[in-house]
């Protein structure tokens, strides 16, 4: 069985009107009710890698972050998706980095 989290990602009745509308914001009020975002699935059936993906993630965005000066926006386009087993960005992240001076 196949779950489609894209259109359970962009319920309107769970994400409201905007729900498929960029905006991290949303998540500044809290967490969503249960089993309204799922990215590793849930349950039994759960991604036996999630444990793994979100120590990995968070340990190097933490480095990252400990050692950047600034994070800017490098062109003016929208953000595009691009649909496949999981959604990225059709066009890329172009962000400009400027790392501290040591």
């Amino acid at each position: 069985m196949l779950v489609p989290l894209y259109c359970l990602h962009r319920r309107e009745e769970y994400w409201g009107s905007d729900a498929n509308i960029f905006r991290p914001e949303r998540w500044d009020t809290g967490s969503p009710a249960h089993w309204t975002y799922i990215p590793f699935l849930a349950g039994p059936r759960m991604c036996i890698g999630y444990q793994f993906a979100i120590n990995t993630a968070s340990y190097v965005t933490i480095r990252l972050i400990q050692q950047l000066e600034s994070v800017e926006a490098a062109d003016d386009e929208p953000w595009k998706e691009e649909l496949g087993l999981s959604m990225t960005s059709a066009d890329g992240a172009r962000v400009s980095l400027r790392f501290r001076a040591e």
